[in-house]
């Protein structure tokens, strides 16, 4: 079970709203994990420019997504974003907050 954990958990079972099926849960955290990464690289470039209005900006935006992100895929109950591969790219994202980390690591 835990090999295939990282990948493909296709087990849905009854979840509560705004919980997503294991399979779903990996596309949105790909996709936010590449997101995030992203608009790290751009803040870091906005300020290798001297353009703080851009840094202003795209930290705002990387703050949003990760708060709904949090907001949207984390369950407090079992410390985790939905399967390993969900809970690395929170962590590696900034998804996850500081206080959350080692819960997240250790679920």
């Amino acid at each position: 079970m835990y090999a295939f954990d990282w990948y493909d958990d296709d087990t849905v079972a009854d979840l509560p709203p705004g919980q997503f099926p294991p399979r779903e849960t990996r596309k949105l955290m790909w996709g936010t994990g590449v997101l995030c990464e992203d608009l790290a690289r751009f803040i870091a470039m906005a300020g290798h420019a001297g353009r703080n209005d851009l840094v202003t900006k795209y930290s705002a935006l990387l703050d949003a997504i990760r708060a709904e992100m949090r907001q949207q895929l984390f369950n407090a109950s079992t410390d985790s974003y939905g399967c390993q591969g969900s809970d690395a790219l929170a962590l590696t994202a900034g998804v996850a907050t500081p206080d959350e980390r080692p819960r997240v690591v250790a679920a």
